[in-house]
């Protein structure tokens, strides 16, 4: 009996598998280091940053112009730490600055990552001629971890694999202050 057909039936599988995770629906996880500023590159992919925010800091992103409305939000985990703090968020775009955004106390769950989350911004901003500023901060000064996504096109690449086989790893990290 040939195996080649065989051999060549799951090379094509796993190649429609590869293909079929580049249309996946779920936010381009970012786990960026340090204090910031934090550069969001293309905007309008969906993504979101998992960071740790220690007692008394602000985060702050760089979202170069927009060319339409973007979806902007803030999460926390839906666990007694996350639903104690009392993050806000501030857009600023040149001397227009908006600290009027949309706040959510609604739990949300992600079906990709299994996890509980909390919303506490949900808003749109753009379209924008010049890059904007998006600070974040805890209005007691309390630590805790958070997520600040933005963008609503959903774009995953071969280049992304590499993110979901450490993802679980990166997620407990995240949630344990980088620890």
């Amino acid at each position: 009996m040939n195996k080649h057909p065989l051999k060549y039936l799951k090379l094509f599988l796993l190649v429609l598998s590869l293909v079929a995770l580049t249309f996946a629906v779920a936010h381009k996880p970012r786990f960026p280091q340090g204090d910031g500023p934090f550069e969001v590159v293309e905007p309008s992919m969906s993504q979101a940053f998992y960071l740790y925010l220690n007692e008394g800091e602000k985060h702050s992103f760089v979202v170069p112009p927009l060319a339409k409305l973007e979806p902007l939000e803030l999460l926390v985990l839906d666990n007694e730490l996350g639903q104690s703090l009392d993050f806000k968020m501030e857009w600023r775009c040149g001397d227009v600055v908006r600290t009027d955004l949309r706040y959510l106390d609604e739990p949300f769950r992600e079906e990709f990552s299994g996890m509980n989350h909390r919303y506490r911004v949900v808003d749109a901003v753009g379209p924008t001629e010049a890059a904007c500023t998006a600070t974040v901060w805890e209005r007691t000064g309390k630590a805790g971890p958070y997520t600040f996504a933005i963008g609503k096109e959903e774009r995953f690449g071969f280049a992304d694999l590499g993110i979901f086989i450490t993802l679980g790893t990166e997620l407990r990290t995240w949630m344990d202050g980088g620890k």
